[in-house]
């Protein structure tokens, strides 16, 4: 364990240098405005990573095995970042101690032009920021993951964090205070209700194909919301304790849009709204893009929509919770107004719960809804408990439909009942009576249509990250190991499984989801 225990001075050296990396940048903030506002840029990063390596270092002593190991690899990497980044900067504009305006700098390097010279210091610092965000989103998936730590010692380092400020620690106490909250059916003093009346919303609703989820709008404002469709969770106290803790969470972090209440409408149902971000329009769900094709073609759309859905997944689970309905009726995709860039949230919490929660065993025979489900969830009375595992499933399910640009289910017309798409059904036999067999014939043909198809189209490391979702709950070539291992305290080990494993590419070399 001494390559664990050198994290704690990893995390140390990482911040010296993060640090240095930040002077370097400042040394030159007087040269351009431009190249101001990207060294302010980087210096607000830098700040938000220094507080959490900060708080990773206080209480490294009181973290899982395997969690230290991930987090070692993950150090590593962003020590090379900043040494490669200082070393490129100081490569471009030359000694940083000697001045800080554009006309000195200019005279280290000859008679070059200010602007092609400005370029080049602007080119670099970009690659500089480019390569601290892609690392800190790497970090905050596996961050997030200490929600899951029973630790004392992470409680007191939260104490006087105000949750009024705006950062990742703030979120980390308010979501960790939230569930410890529920979890002892406590409500903390003030917490406003979640409880929304019909009188809320406008009449008028706009409605989605393939969903019964609608966009309303809040009575005499502009607020949009998603009103998703209808929740099966039995209980209106678990209905609002889930309310309560996706008020906490951040759309642009976490992938899961802020939840702004739930409304009991007729027959006791219950729905939950979803705030949808002033910045974003167009919203759609998966299988509608999926369905459509030619609007989901883009290579980089869709390698950006699978990073988005798994880095969902993976913080619904760091907060102890199984979503029990990944699909892409489930995955709302919304494009920013300001650019071309799409985002994708997972929606859908129809039967969503405790990880550690009591499991019915009950599911149903609607066959589109078990094409996403592992065939031991499947039918009315599934043969296995539901963990995280089976999400993990569901969610290759989903990269595999996403990969190929194609849906598996489709539909004669828009209000038209589901139908095996003849990428499936050709090399099923749906005709099997045996409901078990029928199932893992359609994982089996599952499996190979990633490992046959998804290569060309989307390079091998997406071919074998939908093939390690598809085969996570396999008792032999399973890559995530021993199932026994997922048993330990916190449900982390699965966690940073799921980060080292399910890696839809990776830019460096410690394999990771990014």
């Amino acid at each position: 364990m001494e390559g664990v225990a050198s994290a704690l001075s990893l995390a140390d050296l990482c911040i010296r240098y993060g640090n240095l990396l930040v002077q370097t940048c400042k040394s030159y903030k007087h040269a351009d405005q431009e190249i101001r506002e990207s060294i302010l840029l980087i210096e607000t990063l830098w700040l938000k990573i220094q507080r959490q390596l900060e708080l990773l270092r206080n209480i490294w002593d009181t973290l899982d095995d395997d969690y230290q190991i991930h987090q070692n690899g993950v150090l590593q990497v962003l020590q090379g970042k900043a040494q490669a980044a200082i070393a490129s900067i100081d490569q471009v504009v030359g000694d940083s101690k000697e001045g800080s305006t554009m006309r000195s700098m200019m005279s280290k390097k000859g008679e070059y032009k200010r602007l092609k010279y400005a370029t080049w210091v602007k080119s670099s610092l970009k690659s500089v920021m480019l390569d601290l965000k892609e690392w800190a989103e790497v970090f905050d998936i596996s961050w997030y993951l200490i929600i899951r730590q029973s630790s004392s010692k992470l409680d007191q380092e939260l104490q006087p964090v105000s949750i009024a400020e705006d950062g990742p620690l703030s979120i980390l106490k308010d979501l960790r205070d939230t569930i410890h909250e529920n979890l002892r059916g406590q409500i903390a003093a003030g917490n406003s209700s979640v409880y929304l009346s019909e009188d809320f919303f406008e009449e008028k609703r706009a409605p989605f194909s393939h969903s019964e989820a609608e966009i309303v709008y809040e009575a005499g404002g502009d607020a949009r919301f998603l009103l998703d469709q209808e929740s099966s969770i039995s209980s209106l106290s678990d209905s609002c304790k889930l309310a309560r803790i996706l008020q906490k969470v951040d759309p642009f972090t976490f992938g899961i849009l802020s939840c702004r209440g739930v409304l009991e409408t007729e027959g006791s149902s219950r729905r939950f709204a979803f705030s949808i971000p002033p910045n974003l329009e167009q919203p759609e769900f998966l299988r509608f893009l999926l369905v459509s094709g030619s609007q989901f073609q883009p290579l980089d759309d869709r390698l950006e929509i699978a990073k988005q859905l798994a880095k969902s997944v993976m913080f619904v689970h760091s907060a102890g919770f199984v979503h029990k309905n990944i699909r892409p009726e489930t995955v709302l995709i919304l494009r920013s107004v300001y650019s071309e860039s799409s985002f994708s949230f997972l929606v859908g919490f129809e039967s969503f719960r405790y990880e550690e929660g009591r499991t019915e065993l009950l599911g149903d025979d609607i066959w589109e809804r078990n094409l996403y489900r592992h065939p031991t969830r499947q039918g009315v009375f599934p043969e296995m408990a539901y963990t995280m595992q089976h999400d993990i499933y569901s969610l290759g399910v989903c990269l595999l439909e996403i990969g190929i640009g194609e849906s598996l289910v489709v539909f004669e017309s828009e209000t038209g009942a589901p139908q095996a798409s003849p990428l499936i059904s050709g090399v099923v036999n749906f005709t099997i009576k045996d409901n078990k067999k029928r199932a893992f014939e359609i994982k089996r043909a599952l499996v190979k249509m990633a490992r046959d198809q998804l290569p060309p189209k989307m390079g091998r490391k997406y071919a074998e990250t939908v093939v390690t979702c598809l085969t996570c709950l396999d008792k032999d070539d399973n890559s995530f190991g021993d199932e026994k291992e997922f048993l330990d305290e916190n449900s982390v080990v699965v966690g940073v499984r799921f980060i080292e494993k399910v890696s839809i590419y990776a830019k460096s070399s410690v394999q990771m989801l990014v």
